[in-house]
């Protein structure tokens, strides 16, 4: 009985044995899929590294682009007040113009009125003279 009994024990030790290096084998398996997701971790950052780049250096360049169109429309808004501005000052320079022409019209007028005066009153010396 006592061979039996060591006979079992010495099963139950190689059993042991057995399912400790099962054990370590698994924890070694586990250890290597850790080690695997890290490196698929680090791959998937540098991955999405670049993408975060370009993400940011998009969002700049909308950022960069809507100012430009901003920058547009204030220039065009000024462009606007310019040609209205000209437009303005040409409706001025043509109510001088007609005003000048007004004047000298006028003048003209005067200086005929004044001959006619200066006619008559020599006329009226020579006869009454």
């Amino acid at each position: 009985m006592h061979d039996d009994l060591v006979s079992t024990y010495d099963d139950l030790v190689s059993t042991y044995d057995d399912l400790v290096s099962a054990y370590d084998d698994l924890v070694r398996t586990y250890d290597d899929l850790v080690s695997t997701y890290d490196d698929l971790v680090s791959t998937y950052d540098d991955l999405v590294s670049p993408y975060d780049d370009l993400v940011s250096t998009y969002d700049d360049l909308v950022s960069t682009y809507d100012d430009l169109v901003s920058t547009y429309d204030d220039l065009v808004s000024t462009y606007d007040d310019l040609v209205s501005t000209y437009d303005d000052l040409v409706s001025a320079c043509d109510d001088l113009v007609s005003t000048y022409d007004d004047l000298v019209s006028t003048y003209d007028d005067l200086v005929s009125t004044y001959d006619d005066l200066v006619s008559t009153y020599d006329n009226l010396v020579s006869t009454n003279g």
